[in-house]
């Protein structure tokens, strides 16, 4: 049956080389956002939305619990994220895993995981959404997978037809493994709920981050931390947000590993807790390790420093917390503009088979913290954007990569229109990461303001957990 597989995706792939030779060569057009079908549909999507719970004066308990799994893994099976890494498999350097955090006020339910993959799918959420409501009735809405993007995870876990050529052939089997695993760690952190409130601030990693388009380019400094703890101060979780792309170690790397972001969460958790890491702005930000005797020793130096500094930084908590809520959108997509070479495509009918037409958008607010879901590699200019959106309604955003989906590289329409890597990997068009930001300002919008009291300082934080 593999071979058959292998035979059938090679010979569609020499159709379309051949088809490439005669349509490879249209122009990208562009037409003015407010005038296109995509965006009208999705302004309709957004109206139908159901509104925010009104704020009230008096909160239900606000609940959270975690949990972590190690994933499945074993030599042989391929690995993800390096189209030129030749071979499978040998080995663990690290272990993996899917981390979950279950959160509930009221009616109101969330689950997030981040799990030690390069990408997430959405056959892959839909499977982990059906395994988790055979045993607890959820809301679709309620879930985000967010991968960690890690580019030495396992790979075989989707079945598109461009997915495999970087990640490997298909394993139906092991992609039920993997599901089981994610829905396990979910059950797990919701049937471990307790009361709970948050902490939150940021730290500053500038030297620890570059821009990888430009090499004067914007990069995004920020990493930023949201903590759940429990009524006697102790950390039920910790949700941490960094934008550099974990490519610390490279494709000779041929053993299993969570590259600095897996680092930094066992540093994290040495503190206690469960420490869920998600990918930021990273479409043009890449790792700036410390030295090191290795690469593994680089990722480790990075991941550790990326900690002290979390774990060293000022803290804010909101007197009650107040405001869980989610928006979980389809949005149409713009037409499929696969880019042969600098300011040509391949004609829609050859590309648009390969991609899907919608895919997913996401907000989740935790107080005074938004997390903003997208389905890819984001540069760094549309998340500041996004960020600035939630920061003019009183909230702060981490920009939450890799999450429910995998649709590209969404990029402004000045990096899109290079030869870059980046913009080859960029299929809608150079409309896409405007339509992307306004999408997110609509969705920032709907959310009521959250009307906190005032929040204690760190020290006085520090004082409290202390006891």
């Amino acid at each position: 049956m593999k071979k058959r597989s292998h035979r059938i995706t090679l010979i569609l792939f020499l159709i379309l080389l051949n088809l490439t030779l005669l349509w490879g060569c249209l122009a990208i057009e562009e037409v003015r956002l407010d005038r296109a079908d995509f965006y009208k549909a999705t302004l309709s999507e957004i109206d139908r939305l159901a509104p925010p719970r009104p704020e009230t004066a008096s909160q239900p308990i606000f609940l959270a619990g975690a949990a972590k799994i190690p994933l499945p893994l074993s030599p042989g099976l391929p690995m993800a994220g390096y189209g030129k890494r030749v071979g499978t498999a040998k080995g663990m350097h690290d272990l993996l895993f899917a981390r979950a955090l279950a959160l509930r006020q009221g009616e109101e339910r969330v689950i997030v995981i981040s799990v030690d993959l390069l990408a997430v799918t959405d056959e892959m959420r839909g499977a982990v959404l059906r395994k988790i409501r055979t045993k607890i009735p959820f809301p679709a809405r309620g879930l985000m997978i967010a991968a960690t993007h890690t580019h030495s995870g396992p790979g075989a876990l989707s079945s598109g037809f461009l997915e495999q050529f970087a990640a490997g052939p298909f394993d139906r089997s092991y992609f039920e493994k993997i599901t089981d695993t994610l829905a396990e760690a979910a059950l797990l952190a919701a049937g471990a709920m307790k009361p709970a409130r948050i902490r939150h601030g940021a730290a500053s990693a500038p030297d620890l981050i570059r821009n990888r388009m430009k090499s004067s380019g914007p990069v995004d400094p920020e990493v930023r931390f949201v903590e759940m703890l429990g009524e006697e101060g102790e950390t039920i979780a910790t949700l941490v947000n960094f934008s550099a792309h974990a490519t610390v170690l490279k494709p000779d790397n041929l053993h299993f590993s969570g590259d600095y972001p897996g680092f930094l969460e066992a540093a994290i958790e040495e503190q206690g807790g469960v420490a869920l890491f998600t990918a930021g702005s990273v479409a043009d930000q890449t790792a700036h390790p410390p030295e090191g005797s290795d690469r593994y020793e680089q990722a480790r130096a990075m991941g550790r420093e990326l900690a002290r500094r979390v774990g060293e930084s000022p803290r804010m908590t909101p007197q009650e917390t107040r405001g869980l809520s989610v928006q979980t959108l389809s949005i149409h997509l713009p037409p499929a503009r696969v880019k042969m070479k600098s300011g040509k495509r391949l004609a829609s009918f050859l590309s648009s088979p390969f991609f899907d037409a919608e895919t997913i958008v996401q907000t989740i607010r935790i107080g005074p913290v938004l997390l903003i879901g997208i389905p890819g590699d984001i540069s760094v200019v549309l998340g500041e954007e996004m960020k600035a959106s939630a920061r003019a309604r009183g909230m702060e955003a981490m920009i939450v990569g890799f999450a429910n989906d995998y649709i590209g590289y969404l990029l402004p329409r000045d990096l899109y229109l290079t030869p870059a890597y980046e913009a080859r990997m960029s299929f809608h068009g150079p409309q896409m990461g405007e339509y992307l930001v306004e999408v997110v300002a609509r969705l920032i919008d709907r959310i009521d303001a959250p009307p906190f009291s005032e929040e204690v300082s760190s020290e006085a934080a520090g004082r409290e957990v202390s006891k």
